[in-house]
């Protein structure tokens, strides 16, 4: 989802609820709506994490499900990018003039394992540039196996990237995702989202 709070800031968040079926859909829908209002208030990344963990625990805490999550705020004008990662796969920062890949791993446990996240330390902040690009996406694309059971993992995802990272962000996406449907020895049972945030 894409929040933009003016025309100079936005927010990106990514989240995977656990589990499937209807249950986890329905705790996916909750969390949407109460993250609209989250976002509305111009929380920064890591109060997103806090508030929203709360609310899991108000609210859904007996069914025993959590979701991982990544936010990141993004400063039109300065340039500025603010990140906070709750257990998701690493936030990936593809920087154009070098051609090189950063990486943001997750600061703390996912929302709703336990009581409370709270901190500063739950957030990184990072400058990008014209052309450097913020890369979302689910554990299905690290996870995916081969014929031989191999996974693809952080090391094959970043170098698939690699690989397409020239393109215009549609044109790259359906090259990852081309790619990975190639790479899939069956269906995939985890669902793929991928998310490009391209700085102009």
């Amino acid at each position: 989802m894409i929040h933009q709070h003016s025309p100079e800031k936005i927010t990106a968040v990514l989240y995977d609820v656990s589990g499937h079926g209807v249950s986890a859909a329905l705790t996916s829908n909750l969390v949407y709506t109460q993250l609209q209002q989250i976002l509305a208030d111009r929380s920064s990344p890591a109060n997103v994490l806090d508030r929203l963990n709360q609310f899991i625990f108000s609210n859904i805490e007996k069914t025993y499900m959590f979701l991982t999550l990544v936010v990141v705020e993004i400063d039109l004008v300065s340039g500025a990018i603010t990140a906070s990662n709750a257990g998701h796969p690493d936030i990936l920062i593809w920087r154009a003039e070098s051609q090189t890949l950063e990486r943001i791993p997750s600061h703390t446990t996912p929302v709703g394992m336990t009581p409370k996240i709270l901190g500063e330390s739950n957030e990184t902040v990072l400058d990008v540039s014209t052309g450097d690009r913020v890369l979302l996406y689910t554990d299905g694309f690290v996870e995916a196996r081969d014929r031989e059971s191999q996974m693809l993992g952080m090391e094959g995802l970043m170098k698939m990237i690699s690989r397409h990272a020239s393109l215009h962000p549609v044109e790259f996406l359906d090259r990852m995702f081309d790619e990975l449907n190639q790479y899939h020895a069956n269906e995939p049972e985890d669902d793929l989202t991928f998310v490009v945030v391209e700085v102009k």
